[in-house]
């Protein structure tokens, strides 16, 4: 199951924050070696200040973190704008209301075996279907037409398997010993459709958490 965090209901996650926090510090900084900037286990950055909307992935059953990944408008702040922008080349900026770039893709690999869902599936592929299901709906709540992102290698053959290739924008580019992309993806019903046939799934992803592990708002610190 998705939920979407934002500023308006943050303070109502802060267990689900501080876990994803952690699990982006697990993935980016310990597992894959990336130059990122961590404090206390957690993986926190420049962008996570600019009012996100993070579409994170929970047990349908416990309410427990699974994963998640971070949605950014790109007419303010966003990575391909100012850190990437190199990939551009010689064409313009992406910064149109109708694109939303995501980015910080991330998922526990510690899951039990079928814990959290009745389909056979493996935890982490199923995860990773349900937030690339999760980030298409967000997007078209906000309103927008299309996803950009920056991903590396691994990013890419995921999505070839998942029959979701995006279009590529500006030229790929090494940072450091990573090899990195810039690309489109149209958050329409098909792309959803197309996606969703990997997993069996036929509804929309984003529910709400279940009541067993609710909490009273609590003030929500994005920093540990």
């Amino acid at each position: 199951m998705i939920l979407l965090i934002d500023s308006g209901n943050s303070g109502q996650h802060t267990d689900l924050l501080h876990e994803m926090f952690k699990v982006r510090c697990d993935v980016f900084e310990k597992r894959l070696n990336w130059n990122v900037k961590t404090e206390n286990g957690y993986e926190i950055d420049e962008f996570d200040d600019h009012d996100p909307t993070y579409v994170v992935s929970v047990c349908d059953k416990t309410g427990e973190f699974r994963g998640s990944v971070r949605l950014l408008k790109t007419t303010g702040p966003n990575m391909l704008a100012d850190v990437f922008f190199d990939l551009l080349g010689d064409q313009p900026m992406i910064s149109d209301p109708l694109i939303l770039e995501c980015s910080r893709f991330s998922i526990r690999t510690d899951m039990p075996h079928q814990i959290c869902s009745l389909t056979g599936y493996n935890p982490v592929q199923y995860t990773t279907v349900e937030l690339l299901l999760g980030l298409i709906e967000a997007t078209q709540r906000a309103g927008a037409l299309q996803i950009v992102s920056v991903f590396d290698a691994r990013m890419a053959r995921l999505f070839r398997w998942l029959d979701c290739e995006p279009d590529i924008v500006g030229t790929p580019l090494r940072f450091g010993k990573v090899m990195a992309y810039a690309g489109l993806f149209n958050a329409s019903d098909e792309q959803w459709r197309c996606i969703a046939a990997n997993a069996d799934i036929e509804d929309s992803v984003i529910g709400q958490r279940p009541a067993i592990l609710g909490s009273a708002p609590v003030e929500c610190r994005m920093t540990p």
